[in-house]
């Protein structure tokens, strides 16, 4: 298994940086057929997402973004 992890610092607060990262989501389901949960909450937001091989975390809060993802074996 390969596990990726990227985090980036950003300034765009928490209202704008939650628009973007729902709007990822739709567009990962719609191109990459992933299963998303997203989940807004006070200070951070989460998002789940799953398909057979890759499964990953995006927590985006006021100031960063991190994504995990783990790629397995099909």
């Amino acid at each position: 298994m390969t596990d990726l992890s990227i985090v980036r610092h950003h300034a765009l607060g928490l209202r704008k940086i939650r628009k973007i990262a729902f709007a990822w989501a739709e567009q990962a389901e719609q191109e990459f057929g992933v299963q998303c949960i997203y989940q807004e909450g006070r200070t951070r937001d989460e998002l789940l997402f799953t398909r057979p091989g890759v499964q990953g975390r995006l927590l985006a809060t006021h100031n960063k973004v991190e994504i995990n993802v783990e790629l397995g074996t099909l």
